[in-house]
């Protein structure tokens, strides 16, 4: 059974955590982005950008996967039916799944290919890894995405975004600590990858809190469901 605080509560905590994140991250992204430019130079700090925009594209693969969680999800809570929201939950995660496979593909094969647009083996080297991070940051994140969509389906916002909170002020403080030591690309894309793991490690645990017992796995992957 979901722990219920109230559907106003809910709402309310759910729009001041929100809010409270977005306002962060405009501080943060005032605060960050000239030390970033300073210590990387105007070179990496545009690879940085760039690849971080190309790499974002990823998440078309979800296919409005997210948006039918939270749908399906939500009729099944209401109606309090444990094997729709079993069904729905185990079957998304089986498709997220293959959605994070086929953005690994995806991150191998521009790998591969990316090191031809470097100045030098230095730097190919360097684009290959940076590349490989974020992509994997990506594609690992995938099935995780079937908890935040649960999440948001029983109206935790305040679960989700104080979970995106601590993952900002985590991968901030350890990107200050990157530079500050004088390390690249490398060790930055590293930080993300992390800082991603830690916010999908919080909605696991959060949904098991709400819900426990929460199915998820491929045993009751559903074509009916999928369909």
């Amino acid at each position: 059974m979901v722990t219920d605080i109230g559907t106003g509560r809910k709402l309310a905590a759910g729009s001041l955590a929100r809010v409270g994140h977005f306002v962060l991250q405009v501080v943060v992204a005032f605060l960050m982005t000239p030390v970033m430019v300073r210590a990387l130079g105007d070179r990496d700090f545009g690879v940085w950008t760039v690849v971080g925009a190309l790499v974002g594209y990823y998440g078309l693969f979800d296919l409005g996967i997210h948006s039918a969680v939270c749908r399906y999800v939500a009729a099944g809570l209401a109606a309090r039916d444990r094997a729709q929201v079993a069904g729905v939950v185990s079957t998304s995660f089986v498709l997220f799944s293959w959605a994070g496979g086929a953005v690994l593909l995806l991150t191998l094969g521009a790998a591969a290919l990316c090191g031809g647009l470097a100045s030098g083996p230095a730097d190919a080297g360097i684009l290959r890894w940076l590349v490989l991070l974020l992509g994997l940051r990506t594609a690992l994140g995938f099935p995780f995405r079937v908890y935040a969509a649960f999440l948001s389906a029983s109206l935790r916002y305040d679960l989700t975004a104080g979970a995106a909170i601590l993952r900002l002020i985590l991968v901030n403080v350890l990107l200050l600590e990157v530079l500050v030591r004088g390390h690249g690309l490398v060790a930055m894309g590293a930080v993300l990858l992390l800082g991603s793991l830690v916010e999908s490690l919080i909605w696991v645990l959060a949904c098991h809190w709400i819900h426990p017992g929460l199915p998820v796995g491929f045993r009751q992957y559903s074509r009916a469901t999928r369909r």
